[in-house]
């Protein structure tokens, strides 16, 4: 009964509201003008167009209100009611229907119509609900000849809005190529009524009576679009034809790119070092030649190729001058890359090729091993500054040398490869060359906190089985804490103080003095992977506050202080290093520079996603996602891809079976939309959820992918976060 109440009532507010509606002339539409307006509520606008030619007109409207959606509950079910629809017409001069259109709220809708010459046109809009629109008009002309002798001239990167005229009619258009190979892009969208049918010819002189050589014929149903790529040929002559089964329109699109590449070996070009190039595939028979000349020095070079967003099978050949190959590397990928030792002063071809049209960048680049691979002869480098450098193999390692300050501090080494994964070890050894630490992990970045002896010799090697560029640094981190509350270190507001816990015994105590109602925040960077823990006391050593902090991350703690005084701070933990800063709620000093988030929840190889939010912390390095981790179920859900290509693993997706497939060398997994079974390796395995599409995405559950993949997943319940460690 109550819903019957309320739709009749919503039924009568919508026939008062059209009662009350009213007429306003926004204006006169002319040809390539567009006219911008907002509408109010019970108020629809009418524009007049008179038409100067006989021909095929496009109106374009834009829906720029925003939808509102009213629900309405009930005792067992909700009542759902969508407002902020735009319905436009075009109406004759005799007041008859040409054409309506309903049009959602952020959305654009057109009308394609054939209008007389000398004729007045009415153009309504009207919405239901308050919001602002634009409307504008085209005209498509015919643009082609009727006859090949009679065709046309174009580029082979133009757009061509035409109409055919009658049924059978003819469009003839034609376009050269100048003395560059190239591709093209062709769309052929038929915008009106009737089956269009588009063909491009190959001019071949001197053919006699039938010059034109069929490359490529497509056809494109009311409404719908056709695309082909194909290759041309430099220095011909290439022609179009369309035809229709009934008078309409259409849009022509040609996207030529050159192919700034030689085809074959003997044809390679040769490029720059250290310079980006633009080219294109025209398929799988489309091979890239490239030719370079080496340095005069020992160098490592990295061959790079990028498919601007396209993701095939790509492959890249290395060979020496004579033609014989060096290295082959392919994948199935958006992008790809070798990593090499060449000869000095050396000629090499490189070739790059796809099994899939369209655009690429590639580059090589040089890149010098700054260190020996003996430690008799290790390099002196200088604490806090980076170093660039490479790896040649397993064989490869670089050392080098430094000498510690003449103060107590503890000392940061790592080693960034610079996106690569791959098994990377760290040695420190004294000035004896006794081993002193060592850390290796499989990961992209690796780093040890270790406390040095003052004004001493340390050597540290570098090494990897992996080839690659890497970038490394040894940075000091003054040791400004005391170990004992009475010999506590003074510190002040605002400022940062980093340090680090040597052992599970060491403590390092710091004292503030602060006035009466001071509203005070504690801010700190846990930069170990280990716990750190802090702890807040009155003079008379009775504790305020705790912090705990468990793994890399900023925690924050806020208090009052009625009493003016000294206080002290405990900070105590695993091995780590760490940075504290103090101050007036709201105005502390970041522990990081700029966004907090470069640091926080990731070191080694490590991942670090957060419910809800976008970026993510992969390696060390903010990474923006397309979407952000979702809770289902009470499982952390992603799209795999996100997750398992930076735990080096690929992820096909197959529409037809709407199944996930993510392997790497070791592992296949099989999930598929909306099933509770998945396949490892072949074995079934129940997942307690599921794979789900939404919004176009396929989601997976994050700890199964990963832990699948080698990876170990924590759930941070405090912070929502997930911590995935390879």
């Amino acid at each position: 009964m109550k819903k019957c109440i309320f739709v009749v009532t919503i039924l009568m507010v919508i026939v008062l509201g059209c009662c009350l509606t009213v007429n306003a002339v926004a204006g006169e539409l002319k040809v390539g003008e567009k006219q911008q307006s907002r509408l109010l509520l019970g108020q629809y606008h009418s524009y007049n167009f008179y038409c100067d030619e006989t021909q095929y007109y496009e109106f374009q409207f834009e829906n720029q209100s925003i939808e509102t959606r009213i629900n309405v509950g009930f005792a067992d079910e909700f009542l759902n009611f969508f407002v902020g629809k735009m319905t436009v017409s075009v109406y004759d001069e005799n007041e008859k229907c040409l054409a309506a259109k309903d049009i959602k709220c952020g959305y654009t809708g057109k009308i394609f119509l054939k209008l007389n010459k000398s004729t007045k046109y009415n153009i309504y809009v009207d919405s239901t609900i308050v919001g602002n629109y634009s409307v504008s008009v085209k005209k498509l002309g015919d643009a082609g000849g009727d006859t090949m002798e009679n065709a046309n001239i174009i580029s082979a990167s133009d757009k061509i809005c035409a109409a055919i005229d009658a049924p059978n009619d003819q469009d003839w258009y034609f376009f050269e190529t100048d003395n560059q190979n190239s591709f093209c892009d062709v769309e052929i969208e038929n915008i009106s009524g009737g089956y269009k049918e588009f063909t491009l010819y190959e001019y071949v002189s001197g053919a006699g009576q039938t010059p034109l050589k069929v490359l490529k014929d497509i056809s494109s149903y009311s409404g719908g679009k056709n695309n082909f790529n194909v290759k041309l040929e430099k220095n011909k002559k290439y022609y179009v034809q369309l035809t229709s089964s009934a008078e309409g329109g259409y849009i022509l699109t040609l996207d030529r790119s050159i192919d700034s590449v030689g085809d074959d070996i003997d044809e390679a070009h040769k490029i720059d070092l250290n310079q980006s190039y633009v080219s294109s595939f025209d398929g799988k028979d489309d091979a890239d030649w490239i030719k370079i000349k080496t340095s005069d020095v020992d160098a490592y070079y990295d061959i790079s190729i990028d498919r601007l967003g396209d993701y095939a099978y790509t492959e890249i050949i290395v060979c020496d001058e004579n033609g014989n190959e060096v290295k082959k590397s392919n994948m199935h990928c958006s992008d790809l890359n070798i990593n090499i030792k060449l000869e000095p002063a050396s000629v090499y071809f490189i070739c790059f090729s796809s099994t899939v049209t369209g655009n690429y960048e590639f580059s090589v680049d040089e890149s010098k091993d700054e260190f020996t691979d003996e430690i008799e002869n290790a390099k002196t480098v200088k604490l806090n500054q980076a170093y660039e450098s490479a790896f040649d193999g397993k064989n490869d390692a670089d050392w080098m040398k430094i000498k510690t300050s003449d103060v107590d501090a503890y000392y940061n080494i790592s080693i960034d490869r610079l996106g690569d994964y791959a098994y990377t070890e760290i040695i420190v050894c004294d000035e004896n060359g006794n081993e002193v630490k060592k850390a290796n992990m499989h990961c992209s970045d690796l780093n040890i906190d270790i406390k040095l002896e003052p004004a001493s010799v340390y050597y540290i090697c570098f090494s990897s089985t992996v080839t690659g560029n890497y970038k490394c640094q040894i940075q000091e981190l003054a040791d400004s804490e005391a170990d004992t509350k009475n010999d506590a270190f003074l510190i002040v507001m605002n400022q940062k103080y980093q340090a680090g816990i040597e052992s599970k015994e060491d403590e390092d105590w710091y004292c503030i003095e602060l006035p009466s109602k001071t509203h005070l925040e504690i801010v700190l960077l846990n930069e170990s992977c280990s716990r750190i823990s802090l702890e807040l006391y009155t003079s008379r050593d009775m504790k305020l506050e705790t912090m705990n902090m468990y793994s890399s991350g900023e925690g924050r703690k806020n208090k009052i202080f009625e009493d003016a005084g000294i206080y002290y701070i405990k900070v105590f933990g695993s091995k780590g290093n760490y940075t504290l800063s103090l101050g007036e709620y709201g105005k502390t000093v970041p522990t990081t520079a700029g966004n907090s988030k470069e640091t926080q929840g990731v070191v080694g190889g490590r991942i670090l996603l957060t419910i809800g939010e976008k970026e993510a912390n992969v390696f060390g390095k903010i990474v923006s996602n397309d979407v952000a981790p979702i809770a289902r179920n009470g499982r952390t859900m992603l799209p795999a891809r996100f997750v398992a290509e930076n735990l080096g693993a690929s992820v096909y997706w197959y529409g037809d079976e709407e199944k996930v497939v993510v392997k790497n060398n070791e592992v296949e997994i099989i999930l598929y939309i909306n099933s509770s079974a998945a396949f490892v390796n072949g074995e079934k395995i129940k997942l307690d959820s599921p794979a789900f599409a939404e919004n176009g995405r396929t989601y997976t559950p994050v700890r199964f992918i990963a832990e699948n993949l080698g990876a170990t997943v924590d759930w941070l319940p405090d912070t929502q976060q997930v911590l995935i460690v390879k």
